[in-house]
């Protein structure tokens, strides 16, 4: 487990994941969000549930088929991604500029949270995929499944940063009982993602069908080549992928694309402070959080976001 140095001034705020009831300001004529501190802020996105799902499947569906409008030439996104140089084929047409258009013009404020949670989160995944000589880009793909809420919960229950199913997550050896829930540990969830999207990418030797499998599954996949008469194009299969597949993949190259050029679309990071010093203690013994924080003088909420992992605020020990 890790805890959080004494001498560390920061504090992440819990999510819980809403289940219907919670203020919504947007509906509060007199609801002031420029007055909010970064911590306040954060924690209104997490309890609006703002940061389950980005965009939430329905919005992934209409992008598809959406005619939105930029002063942004095509050919100038065109020539961003290829400025990107990046080792996984970023394809561009209609879908992927809606897609673009909706991260960078119609929702700015949740971009620069996730910007904010960036910071501290990408280079996590970037030494995971790094150990598995695997593309690096491929850490956008928690953006996709989460916007970065390690407590993210879907609605068919899929759960954490990585968005795991309870089979699958047991398939890649993360730990779930009454105390665990390593699904919501972002370092060994985002482990079990690589390993994944590794077994994807040996079948089909195309990281582009691998980042579709993680959403929809392999076999789901194979049907749909074995629809397109088995072409392992993605734009020939597209048609045959399940509804909200289809816009996964134009997702994460809009993903990518927000992650490198948001200044330029004049979105700014929201500053939020995380833990900067940590270290990594093996407990031998049950204990409960709070003996540690009584000990460590830090308070019980730093502990949980530290280890959100304990679902019970309980170490059950080795």
């Amino acid at each position: 487990m890790e805890f959080e140095l004494p001498a560390a001034d920061s504090l992440f705020l819990e999510n819980e994941i809403n289940q219907g009831g919670f203020y919504n300001p947007e509906t509060d004529p007199d609801f002031d969000y420029d007055s909010l501190s970064t911590e306040q802020r954060l924690s209104l996105y997490y309890h609006q549930n703002q940061l389950n799902q980005m965009p939430d499947p329905l919005t992934l569906e209409t992008l598809d088929t959406a005619l939105l409008t930029s002063a942004i030439p095509d050919s100038v996104y065109i020539a961003r991604l290829a400025r990107m140089n990046s080792f996984i084929k970023l394809p561009y047409n209609n879908i992927v500029r809606n897609h673009i258009i909706h991260y960078t013009q119609k929702m700015p404020d949740r971009i620069s949270t996730i910007l904010g949670l960036a910071k501290y989160y990408m280079p996590l995944f970037e030494e995971i995929f790094d150990s598995y000589e695997m593309p690096l880009e491929l850490k956008a793909m928690a953006v996709i499944e989460s916007a970065l809420n390690p407590r993210a919960v879907s609605r068919v229950r899929a759960t954490g940063m990585w968005q795991f199913m309870y089979r699958t997550a047991l398939n890649y050896n993360l730990t779930i009982n009454s105390y665990v829930d390593e699904r919501l540990d972002p370092i060994v969830s985002g482990d079990a993602a690589a390993r994944y999207l590794l077994d994807s990418y040996r079948i089909y030797g195309d990281w582009i069908l691998a980042i579709a499998s993680y959403n929809c599954g392999v076999g789901n996949v194979n049907k749909a080549i074995r629809r397109a008469g088995g072409s392992r194009e993605f734009w020939d299969i597209y048609p045959f992928l399940p509804r909200e597949t289809r816009g996964y993949v134009p997702a994460f190259v809009a993903a990518l694309y927000t992650m490198r050029y948001y200044p330029e679309h004049q979105i700014r990071p929201l500053p939020i402070e995380m833990p900067a010093h940590v270290d990594t203690f093996e407990v031998n013994k049950m204990l409960h959080f709070e003996q540690i924080t009584t000990f460590l003088n830090i308070s019980t909420d730093q502990l949980r976001d530290l280890n959100p992992q304990y679902i019970k605020n309980i170490i059950p020990g080795v």
